[in-house]
């Protein structure tokens, strides 16, 4: 996973918040499914790099 592939699948993430209806999508959903998605990306990234050594 390339920080690049990360950073697209975190930006669908949010955009198809933003596609459900406006009034449900808060932007305190919108910042945890972001948070949520870099954390887990980064602890995985961070599991590959040390099953590396």
């Amino acid at each position: 996973n390339s920080l690049e592939e990360v950073m697209k699948k975190t930006a669908e993430k949010a955009i198809g918040i933003f596609k459900t209806d406006s009034k449900e999508a808060s932007s305190t959903q919108i910042n945890v499914v972001m948070g949520g998605t870099i954390h887990g990306d980064v602890k995985n990234i961070k599991n590959s790099e040390d099953n590396k050594n």
